[in-house]
């Protein structure tokens, strides 16, 4: 065993499970520390297959960006977390790296924007991410005052019938 396995708890979706594997190596590979977590019960998606492709779109979208943002950081590490509970889901992703920029804020929703073209930004993950969250009128949310030593942020997707996109 080289160490590079890390058993991390099943969400009940074998490609959710997959992913957050594929984004830990992914992290190992440019040196930065990848956790996970979840809580609740076995994802269960409503309406078929749609919602379950988009998820996993929208969480490798965006576990890859906080990867991206850590691997320059002194402290490069990512955490990712899902919540299942009573038919609610939430993704959230803390990163060590830096705080937005203020040209990427303005920019959600309405054109592509990367401040990481030389690491293969394109900004089309979070141009992506909008789309799903318009979709499903799930929120996007980022939290960039959180109270922790190692983060700088986090980056929260719920699906909560309330279509909103906030920075705090």
């Amino acid at each position: 065993d080289d160490g590079t396995d890390k058993d991390f708890p099943s969400t009940g979706d074998l490609q959710v499970d997959s992913a957050v594997a594929y984004l830990s190596q992914k992290a190992q590979s440019v040196g930065v520390d990848f956790f996970f977590f979840f809580t609740g019960d076995p994802i269960v998606y409503p309406d078929g297959r749609g919602v379950e492709d988009d998820f996993l779109t929208l969480l490798l979208d965006l576990g890859e960006n906080a990867i991206i943002s850590a691997k320059n950081a002194d402290m490069k590490l990512v955490k990712m977390g899902i919540c299942f509970r009573h038919g609610d889901l939430s993704l959230n992703v803390y990163d060590s790296g830096n705080k937005f920029d203020e040209r990427v804020k303005r920019s959600i929703g309405k054109r592509r924007f990367t401040t990481h073209k030389t690491d293969g930004g394109s900004g089309i993950g979070l141009m992506t991410a909008y789309e799903l969250l318009r979709k499903y009128s799930a929120s996007f949310v980022v939290n960039e005052n959180i109270v922790s030593d190692e983060f700088q942020k986090c980056v929260s997707v719920v699906f909560n019938d309330r279509f909103a996109v906030r920075f705090e």
